[in-house]
């Protein structure tokens, strides 16, 4: 993981091959219809129960895997980022308005949210929101070449 200050360095150390890769994913979540599954409440020993809990599929574990890989899921106070957690949760946040260190950081928030709030982040594939912040990320990186 990269902290927040050495995000810019980073991004443009990044390679076109990874890039690629990055936006490999798009046509994956284009194509899939479920993110994850809910697993029911199991009883784990005599008196104990484990409650729901969502499994995430290959695509949001491979996508989280890839981003942590390449650097993108920076460390910052993201619990305290409102404004973050606000574009995250809002259907009418337009991502191709923001800069690419923004689009980055909102990642770190639905990872780190997902722990937290069990099933955030296989929420956010199904609302689309994962999609669109990839497509403006892409936006911005092939507009910079």
């Amino acid at each position: 993981m990269n902290d927040l200050e050495q995000l810019s360095t980073k991004l443009r150390e990044i390679s076109p091959q990874a890039w690629q890769e990055l936006f490999e994913f798009i046509p994956k979540i284009e194509d899939s219809s479920s993110f994850g599954s809910q697993q029911g409440e199991q009883k784990i020993a005599e008196g104990f129960y484990m409650g729901t809990y969502i499994i995430p599929n290959e695509v949001v574990i491979d996508l989280v895997n890839q981003l942590d890989s390449m650097g993108l899921i920076p460390v910052f106070d993201w619990k305290n980022w409102t404004e973050g957690r606000e574009m995250v949760v809002n259907n009418n946040t337009d991502f191709n308005k923001l800069d690419l260190i923004t689009l980055i950081k909102l990642f770190t928030v639905m990872s780190r949210q997902d722990r937290f709030s069990d099933g955030f982040l296989v929420n956010c594939f199904e609302k689309g929101i994962v999609l669109r912040i990839l497509k403006a990320i892409q936006s911005k990186v092939l507009d910079n070449k």
